[in-house]
């Protein structure tokens, strides 16, 4: 939030800068220094005559809020409940780079010998391989048949 005093009659920055602190009702995301409707020209028009006559940034920030309620408000207040619309989605990146970072390791992890208990020797896969080599020999030689007939 911006950090005036008051008494900003003359500097019509500082109005401008106010202006951007609050939404229309209604018009979520616009800015009451953006919108043309009625409400945002009242609302405008608050603001400069309370830093006219010399409220707070703070004050005038209590007056939307007691009036509208907190969602006036385009920045959320940083306390309380509040609070969590700025620490989630930042810990939600975090936790997503972990689980990212955790995955990778763990598919590139290099095969242990505990990891080795599930392969055969090539003694208990001899069966296998022969099973193999007379189906592939028997393939051959039916279609040598076949042509032959």
């Amino acid at each position: 939030m911006h950090q005036r005093t008051g008494g900003c009659a003359g500097n019509g920055t500082a109005f401008a800068s106010a202006e951007q602190d609050y939404h229309v009702p209604g018009l979520p995301g616009e800015s009451i220094d953006q919108s043309q409707v009625a409400l945002a020209v009242q609302m405008r028009g608050i603001v400069n005559d309370k830093l006219a006559a010399g409220w707070s940034d703070e004050q005038v920030r209590e007056f939307f809020v007691e009036r509208y309620g907190p969602s006036v408000l385009l920045e959320p207040p940083t306390k309380g409940i509040s609070l969590a619309v700025w620490l989630v989605p930042p810990l939600g990146v975090a936790a997503a780079i972990g689980v990212f970072v955790i995955a990778l390791r763990h598919m590139r992890r290099r095969p242990t010998a505990s990891d080795g208990d599930d392969e055969m020797s090539d003694d208990d896969l001899q069966p296998y391989y022969e099973r193999i080599e007379a189906s592939v020999s028997g393939d051959k030689v039916d279609r040598q048949d076949v042509k032959d007939g």
